[in-house]
């Protein structure tokens, strides 16, 4: 591994040093040397998440949303339709129309293959952090710092779940169409910045605050409020309306017996470990993904040092105003905009729910504060060493999604969680590995007591390894509960035959 970081570390600066001569607008003018920074770039993500482009689909949504989703198999007005006009569409209470299309072609073209969802993700991947880097020298960013920024976020172990993960398409693609308005609003090309802003809508909703955002930048650059820009935020009021109309369609989520209550104390008490969980995952400290959240109980050393935390940011934007430093006053106001729609579900009423996909778009507001920093050449050396090792960390971290089992495992190792348990037993269950389910399935019925699937899940297989008796006391339960239930009538029935 640290031949590895060597050669890495040599292969960058060998790179930069041969444009690291040229000013911005050489490099922009340039046609040998332009495309430099952009291989660079693409070499990079490849090197990080090639092994993704061949991984199976995970049953992390991906076969309920894609595999098992009729309304993407087919290329045809009526699932278009479905698709496009809100409230047809059952699958998901968030309107997304663009994103579901794009994975319908995909679907086309590789007959149902995870190769080309894999694939187009890791292109997504890399051409955000292109247009990254253009945006940063729209900016007056120096190229060479423009370059590392741009690496660190290909690099960053908080984008590999958006990434490897086939589903995580719905982020990536409204990042990039993100991206593409921002490009295009600092360059005042107005009418491509509108397009690409109303499909990254359309991908994603969660953007659509980068409408104020424009708003914001435009007061803190020029010290004055564009009505041009109320066109946007018309886009915004729309979308928003769009995705009242699919929320009101009954989603038939089944999440392992926990039942939907109002929002309490308890519930209000996860607001402060948010600033927790998002320095955790910016920083991060162990070499597996923590893209899943879900503790049982709220620690008051986490409550305490999420408000600390969020005090800490307030007093941040306060002096950073004080001084003037607009450039990062915009980059805080980015991440804290582009984070604030996913906050409801972060903050939800069934548990603290925690994902790093949240973090792949607001992290370019935290990236934009980094130029300043990157003044000395020492410290371009030293943020090249830790961007070789978030590179590393990238790719063990992309590695846990090779396989169900891995996936689920690695998230076990980061903390003990009833519902992931749950994913785990459902794979060992689905590949008849019922001994090892069983530990796993006990877990959830003792704590989840009513969630029906889970123990008949648990009664199969404790009659599959021949323990009937306790497979009978289940069933009896599940019946107690449920007498319709037939999947147990059935089991029940086959038991006694058998005795």
């Amino acid at each position: 591994i640290s031949f590895f970081l060597i050669r890495v570390l040599f292969f960058f600066h060998a790179k930069l040093a041969t444009v690291s001569i040229m000013s911005n607008d050489e490099l922009q003018s340039d046609e040998k040397n332009c495309y430099k920074p952009f291989l660079i770039i693409s070499i990079a993500g490849l090197l990080i998440y090639a092994q993704a482009i061949l991984f199976p689909f995970s049953n992390y949504d991906d076969y309920s949303f894609i595999v098992m989703n009729s309304h993407i198999h087919e290329i045809s007005f009526e699932n278009l339709k479905t698709l496009w006009v809100p409230g047809l569409y059952e699958g998901e209470p968030i309107y997304n129309p663009l994103s579901y299309t794009v994975l319908m072609f995909l679907y086309a073209i590789g007959s149902g293959d995870p190769l080309p969802f894999h694939l187009f993700n890791v292109l997504l991947h890399i051409g955000s952090a292109c247009i990254l880097f253009k945006i940063l020298l729209s900016l007056k960013v120096d190229h060479k710092v423009a370059l590392i920024v741009s690496l660190f976020f290909i690099a960053h172990p908080v984008q590999s779940e958006a990434v490897a993960w086939a589903f995580g398409l719905k982020d990536l693609l409204a990042a990039i169409l993100a991206l593409s308005a921002f490009y295009y609003y600092l360059n005042d090309r107005k009418n491509r910045c509108l397009v690409f802003y109303l499909l990254a809508c359309l991908a994603k909703p969660s953007v659509l605050l980068l409408a104020v955002f424009f708003a914001v930048y435009r007061l803190l650059k020029d010290r004055k409020f564009v009505p041009r820009d109320l066109v946007y935020l018309a886009v915004s009021v729309l979308i928003v309306i769009l995705n009242q109309i699919q929320s009101h369609v009954q989603q038939s989520i089944h999440v392992v017996g926990e039942s939907t209550v109002s929002m309490s104390t308890n519930n209000l008490s996860y607001i402060f470990m948010v600033p927790l969980a998002i320095l955790q995952r910016l920083i991060p400290y162990m070499p597996f993904p923590r893209f899943f959240n879900r503790p049982e109980t709220v620690s008051q050393f986490s409550m305490i040092t999420g408000m600390v935390l969020g005090i800490a940011l307030l007093i941040i934007l306060i002096e950073l105003y004080r001084r003037k430093k607009n450039d990062s006053i915009c980059g805080l106001f980015f991440f804290i905009l582009l984070f604030c729609p996913v906050a409801a579900v972060v903050i939800s009423n069934r548990a603290f729910y925690m994902a790093d996909r949240y973090l792949y778009l607001p992290l370019v507001g935290l990236l934009m504060l980094i130029p300043q920093f990157l003044t000395t050449k020492g410290r371009l050396k030293a943020a090249t060493v830790i961007l070789c090792i978030f590179a590393a960390m990238s790719v063990y971290n992309a590695r846990q999604w090779q396989t169900n089992e891995s996936l689920w495992k690695s998230c076990l190792r980061h903390g003990d969680s009833t519902w992931v348990s749950y994913q785990l037993a459902q794979d060992y269950y689905q590949n008849r590995r019922f001994l090892q389910a069983v530990p796993l399935l006990e877990k959830v019925a003792k704590k989840y007591p009513n969630n029906l699937k889970a123990r008949y899940h648990l009664a199969d297989c404790l009659n599959k390894i021949g323990d009937n008796n306790s497979a009978i006391t289940h069933l009896k339960y599940i019946l107690e509960r449920d007498a319709d239930n037939t999947q147990a009538k059935k089991l029940l029935a086959a038991i006694y035959l058998a005795q």
